[in-house]
């Protein structure tokens, strides 16, 4: 009985998990006013009232799209070592996990572009924008101390951190929207040079 309901529950999960990366194909490609619920089950190889099952609204579902991801994004992009006294090192592994991240979600990134990206948005859907702003203060917040260490030690020129880490993480999103690449295009690597230079190394 007990392997029945793993069983059962696993299926219910990958069903689940199906509807979430058809939706967000979809949300991203398409917009979200032109996917409906419909499309999406048409995508998932579901019935239409199955989607309902998982997520109570279209709202609910983007959401889920979102914000579910998030979590795991921010383990990747957020790792910095602040003890080290290698600096530069730092910011150079730092700035090649980042670009990994970002040249691998290419959809999902997207889609959260066409809620960032929309002022309108931010009424719309009100708590994702928030979660996502805080995210993107995070980040920032995160970063700002590498570069604050690097500068005291004279190994990075003097600069606004905050503007310098909002800076990168527009390089980061910048490229990832604007360029149809593939997550194994060689262009990728040669994006760390430039992106290093952003924070003005003293070498």
């Amino acid at each position: 009985m007990t392997a029945q309901i793993g069983k059962r529950e696993a299926a219910k999960q990958a069903k689940r998990k199906r509807i979430l990366e058809e939706a967000t194909y979809l949300f991203s490609s398409r917009g979200y006013k032109e996917t409906t619920i419909q499309k999406i089950a048409e995508a998932s190889e579901i019935s239409f009232g199955s989607v309902f099952t998982y997520f109570e609204t279209k709202e609910k579902l983007l959401e889920a799209a979102i914000l579910e991801p998030l979590e795991e994004v921010r383990n990747h992009l957020l790792v910095i070592d602040y003890e080290t006294e290698d600096v530069l090192g730092e910011l150079r592994r730092l700035i090649s996990r980042n670009i990994q991240l970002f040249s691998t979600n290419r959809v999902y990134l997207q889609l959260i572009q066409q809620v960032l990206g929309r002022p309108e948005s931010h009424e719309e859907y009100e708590e994702i924008a928030r979660v996502l702003d805080n995210f993107f203060n995070e980040f920032v917040q995160k970063v700002i101390p590498l570069i604050e260490k690097g500068q005291q030690q004279g190994r990075l020129k003097t600069q606004d951190p905050e503007v310098i880490a909002m800076a990168y993480f527009g390089f980061l999103n910048g490229i990832r929207l604007t360029m149809g690449l593939d997550e194994d295009h060689i262009l990728w690597e040669k994006f760390i040079e430039p992106a290093y230079q952003l924070f003005g190394p003293i070498e």
